[in-house]
């Protein structure tokens, strides 16, 4: 925790993934690295030692906060005194392209700089002078996590194949997806991108021969390379995200690869005819393990695509469908969370009114809908009968929420945002009714204001 800068508010999916690709964390049988994350991180806050910043719709922890201060001090001392903040055992080192004469690169940690050359010939010899303590190390230098920024000439870094993270935030990075290059990392076991929208970029095939893998985080605009029965198949069984892949073709050798597999999003650039069997989408389905699934631009009906029952959250973005292919999902045994989405520039997705039907939705705790323009919608109570939390936004057309909804004994939340006043009216019934209930806990939040008649 002395990485993070005092009272900075922590994603905790971030440090989950940070105590996973550290290496900290040691698996338990019947449960995944992640899995074990979470139990330490609610025995810290149960200790106090950390803060709870957010939470999210279902009250599970989205933010953290830092530490208290003395524990704060106590955490740097320990990790300058075990050289884990120190450039040789850095955790996070950000390398900066200077335009001086020699073009050279810099390491920068904690404000100290030191020349890569100079790294360079620090990594080859038997001990480097770390600028942070002033200290000689008898090993050479190791980095785990490096982030690079407006990275060129990739090829001056020192590669080194215990690097478990490697973090791009600039278009100048591209250089570290060569072949050349991540062909070297052989222990890699996180890949993020965060350098906004690129067109048709394809990561090299390598990345299917890298089985320590877990985490692949890119922006929109990258393919995954084509995957054939020629090259050896290596397995890679630690896999647990894909976020955010283009035109994804889940062909049943891309299935072997990643049998484990936990989070997906996907996202399509023909949004004209298209011919769906191409992407074999139906293969999802032998996914067994995928928890969340995100589909971006798919137009095709649900006879293209199959989902594996493990699904828990599901969200479609910008997919125009008819509600009669809701049965589909509805009919998914673990499915908690669910989002249907319109344009994000606020035209509305045009569908079919909504004629909810029993059977469905079982296990169903978050409905959101945003920007979609259908009139009607019929629902009973039995139709959603574990909902907690319903989201509506931009549905300026919906004439009223059923007032069945009203009648589910579980739900707690309704929030509302750039709604018709329809709409409006028709929830505030609903809530004086769960008032009349004794249902004190419900609460109405109309465009983030909370609703007190």
């Amino acid at each position: 925790m002395g990485f993070f800068p005092k009272d900075y508010e922590i994603r905790v999916s971030k440090l989950i993934k940070s105590w996973v690709v550290g290496g900290f964390l040691k698996p338990r049988r019947g449960k995944s690295l992640e899995e074990v994350a979470n139990e330490y991180l609610k025995d810290l806050m149960e200790r106090d030692l950390l803060l709870i910043r957010k939470r999210g719709l279902l009250r599970e922890i989205k933010r953290c906060g830092g530490v208290h201060d003395l524990l704060r001090d106590l955490c740097r001392r320990e990790s300058l005194k075990e050289h884990f903040l120190s450039v040789p055992k850095s955790q996070h080192v950000d390398l900066c392209f200077e335009e001086n004469d020699e073009h050279r690169y810099s390491l920068i940690c904690e404000g100290v700089k030191v020349h890569l050359p100079k790294v360079l010939v620090g990594s080859r010899s038997t001990s480097l002078i770390s600028p942070l303590v002033g200290v000689s190390y008898p090993q050479p230098i190791r980095l785990s996590w490096l982030g690079v920024k407006h990275g060129r000439h990739s090829q001056e870094l020192p590669l080194y194949t215990k690097l478990r993270c490697l973090s791009l935030n600039s278009f100048g990075s591209l250089d570290f997806l060569s072949p050349s290059t991540i062909s070297q990392f052989w222990n890699l076991q996180a890949l993020y991108f965060d350098g906004g929208i690129l067109p048709n970029v394809v990561l090299p095939s390598e990345i299917w021969e890298m089985p320590q893998l877990r985490y692949v985080i890119i922006p929109e605009g990258f393919h995954l390379p084509i995957v054939t029965q020629i090259e050896s198949l290596i397995i890679l069984e630690n896999l647990h995200t894909f976020d955010k892949i283009l035109d994804f073709r889940c062909t049943e050798d891309v299935v072997k690869r990643i049998p484990n597999l936990k989070e997906l999003r996907i996202s399509y650039s023909n949004h004209g005819e298209v011919d769906w069997s191409y992407y074999c989408l139906h293969n999802i389905a032998n996914l067994h393990k995928l928890e969340s699934l995100e589909l971006q631009y798919y137009t095709s009906s649900y006879e293209n695509i199959a989902f594996p029952y493990s699904l828990k959250k599901l969200r479609l973005s910008r997919c125009t469908k008819s509600w009669k292919d809701m049965i589909v999902i509805g009919s998914l045994p673990t499915l908690e969370i669910f989002e249907l989405c319109g344009d994000d520039d606020f035209q509305a997705t045009c569908m079919d009114d909504w004629n909810s039907v029993e059977g469905g939705f079982r296990q169903l705790k978050v409905l959101k809908i945003n920007g979609l323009c259908f009139k009607c919608w019929r629902a009973e109570s039995t139709h959603f009968p574990k909902l907690e939390v319903l989201k509506l936004g931009d549905m300026e057309f919906l004439e009223e929420i059923p007032c069945g909804i009203g009648e589910i004994e579980t739900l707690r939340t309704i929030k509302l945002e750039f709604c018709s006043d329809s709409v409006e009216e028709s929830t505030k019934k609903i809530y004086e009714e769960q008032q009349s209930f004794g249902n004190e806990d419900f609460q109405l939040i109309i465009d983030n204001k909370r609703y007190q008649n």
